[in-house]
């Protein structure tokens, strides 16, 4: 039964591999931006593209509005947990 549990975990350790290359790739190709390596989210400032949009607070988003997009760093995520 090892063998089972030994794959698997090589499986995980394989995905885990190419999904940071993607990601790597991901956040140089949309310019995001990491301050410190220790960040937990990469961020850009961006034109908003899509239709006006009403916020809870009665705020409205419109085309060209700057906005602000957050993506998780997931290396510090995965260095905080075991896997």
């Amino acid at each position: 039964m090892s063998g089972y549990g030994d794959n698997l975990k090589l499986f995980k350790k394989c995905l885990l591999g190419v999904w940071f290359v993607w990601e790597k790739f991901y956040h140089k190709s949309h310019h995001l931006t990491l301050r410190n390596a220790e960040d937990l989210l990469y961020y850009k400032i961006k034109p908003y593209h899509g239709h006006s949009l009403m916020l809870n607070d009665g705020e409205r988003i419109h085309q060209g509005d700057l906005i602000f997009e957050l993506h998780f760093n997931n290396w510090t995520v995965k260095s905080s947990q075991r896997l």
